[in-house]
């Protein structure tokens, strides 16, 4: 009896087990096929570009700078603010300015006193020495004059003395003959020698005095005539040191009214006003890193204040490697994303790219790269310099041959193979591949348009067998 409840009881597991089995193959029979993902082989129109970041840029600005010495910013209009040409976007402190005006204000009137006081004594020493020629001329005539006067009245008296000496040689030989003859007594004879004696003596002493008459004449004329050189040398000093001294006070003057006007525009250049309609972009401190201007921050002279820029003329700056600088020319199209903007499309167009490369920061990639302008088609006042962009130069529009998604091509020894679908099975079927762009590819096979192909490789089991091309 046991042994029949026990063969029973086996009996009924093995049809459990077995119906339990059957029912496993059976609901593995009625579970769906997974079906791949699949695109379709088209016309091929698609275009080739190359991808670059890029940098929004102003192409027009005008820069404002500092030219005030010794100052710090007092005011300031808010940084990215719309201006008008002629408004006051900063102000600056002219303190130092202002003091140093009034302290050359006050010392003007003492300054202009004391160049006065010197031009009045350089014209009074000119007076003085023109004075001092004209008595030296009159002095000088005066001492010709009188030397003349002395030399005639000498010659005068050496004539007189002449006649004298020839009446007292005509008497004296009248008188020797007469002795001779001893008509006349030779005492006489010897008086007449003897007067004729003296008046040769008188008449030699006279020319003797004659000659020392002409020679302290000449010294008293030359010593004249060197006063009279001296005093003109002094009034030609005296000239000259007038006009000396008036150019000085004119240069002084000349400078002292620049020093004022320079103050006077430094003062004036504290109240900074833009130059241009615009966006206003404040500059940056040069002492506590990269931020903009505050107030408080010192200024430099010939520090950059702000800069305008005009908003609805802006650009892109982009680098390109080496490796695709000879596929660019200017004049091609480009299509500029700006994250900060939203989705929109900006087109463009390459219109400067450089002749030298320059090379990349270390934390770049410090390979050369050469930059690029990419000018955009359209005012987009959003736009703000320094924002990021994502550039699409566009080298070459396909529109010939067929085209799959490069998700659709698959690589497979040392060619390449895309699967058509044919139901829940796919036929592997061997292409080349043509040109190409990040997401789409030409290629050639055994396909035509609209046939579909997987975009994820099919695993063995649902391989046909293959097609070749």
């Amino acid at each position: 009896m046991r042994r029949r409840i026990a063969l029973g009881i086996c009996v009924i597991m093995v049809l459990v087990g077995a119906s339990l089995v059957m029912h496993a193959r059976t609901k593995e029979a009625k579970k769906p096929t997974k079906l791949l993902r699949t695109t379709e082989v088209m016309p091929a129109v698609f275009n080739i570009t190359l991808r670059v970041p890029g940098v929004i840029e102003a192409a027009k600005s005008t820069s404002i700078n500092n030219w005030v010495l010794e100052t710090q910013v007092v005011w300031i209009m808010p940084d990215g603010s719309r201006v008008k040409e002629g408004d006051i976007i900063m102000r600056l402190d002219p303190v130092v300015q202002q003091k140093k005006l009034n302290d050359l204000e006050k010392s003007k009137a003492e300054q202009e006193k004391n160049e006065q006081a010197n031009i009045t004594n350089a014209e009074q020493r000119e007076r003085n020495s023109i004075k001092a020629l004209e008595k030296s001329k009159e002095d000088f005539k005066m001492v010709e004059l009188e030397s003349s006067r002395d030399i005639e009245k000498a010659e005068a008296e050496i004539a007189f003395l002449q006649k004298e000496v020839e009446l007292a040689q005509a008497l004296h030989d009248k008188k020797r003959r007469l002795a001779d003859e001893k008509l006349m007594a030779r005492m006489e004879v010897d008086a007449a020698s003897d007067d004729l004696r003296r008046r040769q003596f008188d008449l030699a002493k006279a020319i003797q005095k004659l000659a020392q008459n002409k020679r302290d004449a000449e010294n008293r004329v030359e010593s004249k005539k060197f006063d009279l050189k001296k005093a003109e040398l002094d009034m030609a000093l005296a000239k000259s040191a007038l006009v000396q001294t008036k150019l000085q006070v004119q240069r002084t003057q000349a400078t002292r009214q620049k020093q004022l006007k320079d103050l006077e525009e430094q003062i004036a250049n504290c109240v900074v006003k833009a130059n241009a309609n615009g966006l206003l972009l404040v500059g940056q401190t040069w002492s506590e890193g990269e931020r903009v201007l505050r107030i408080g921050d010192k200024i430099q002279e010939g520090q950059r204040l702000a800069k305008i820029i005009d908003p609805g003329i802006m650009r892109v700056r982009c680098d390109i490697t080496e490796s695709d600088i000879e596929r660019l020319h200017n004049g091609q199209k480009a299509f500029v994303r700006v994250p900060a903007i939203g989705e929109s499309v900006l087109e463009g167009t390459v219109v400067e790219i450089d002749n030298l490369a320059k090379a990349q920061a270390r934390w770049e990639s410090g390979t050369p790269v050469f930059g690029a302008i990419i000018k955009l088609s359209k005012p987009e006042e959003r736009l703000r310099p320094g924002m990021g962009a994502t550039v699409e130069i566009l080298l070459e529009k396909v529109t010939k041959g067929l085209a799959v998604p490069l998700e659709a091509v698959f690589k497979k020894g040392a060619g390449q193979v895309v699967y058509q679908s044919n139901g829940q099975r796919y036929r592997e079927i061997p292409v080349k591949v043509g040109k190409r762009n990040e997401m789409m590819a030409v290629i050639k096979g055994a396909l035509k348009a609209g046939d579909k192909l997987a975009s994820e490789r099919p695993s063995a089991e649902k391989l046909l067998e293959a097609k070749g091309n």
